[in-house]
């Protein structure tokens, strides 16, 4: 199952380096735990598709209210009308698959697409049209970050 990745350390690189090297490419959102170390093979591509055990197992030590806040920075937000009422701070989903995969923070849209899960999953997010939503969609529509994330 696991065949396809190998740990990005060898070549007289350790397991530290490999980790610190992979915390500066992701921003420092990767815990020591995390799988941030694990690399694909060069002929592997990138359209390769993981399992959900898999994606769980990458990003298990993600700080998901970090990784938040940071997007919160980083990411173009807008006022957008919705319904009728004009709403602050918006984005959409699928400025967020871009900016996730071109930020490196994930390496496909498939990756992307579990990430901004887990982020509204974690109530650091929600769609702006339908607060109830509990299923992240890579479309046109508008979502904003919960007011926690800008507290700090």
């Amino acid at each position: 199952m696991f065949e396809s990745m190998k740990w990005g350390f060898g070549r007289g690189q350790d397991r530290s380096a490999s980790l610190k090297s992979s915390k500066r490419a992701t921003g420092g959102l990767l815990s020591s735990r995390g799988l941030s170390t694990r690399r694909r093979n060069k002929s592997e591509s990138e359209s390769s598709v993981l399992s959900e055990e898999e994606l769980q197992e990458k990003y298990e030590g993600l700080e998901w209210v970090q990784l938040a806040r940071k997007m919160s920075r980083q990411m173009k937000l807008k006022q957008r009308d919705v319904h009728g009422v004009s709403v602050e701070n918006t984005f959409l989903g699928i400025d967020m698959v871009a900016h996730l995969v071109e930020r490196k923070i994930c390496d496909s849209q498939q990756e992307a697409l579990y990430v901004a899960q887990q982020v509204l999953h974690n109530g650091l997010i929600y769609r702006v049209d339908d607060v109830e939503c509990d299923r992240f969609k890579c479309t046109f529509q508008p979502y904003a970050f919960t007011p926690q994330i800008s507290d700090v």
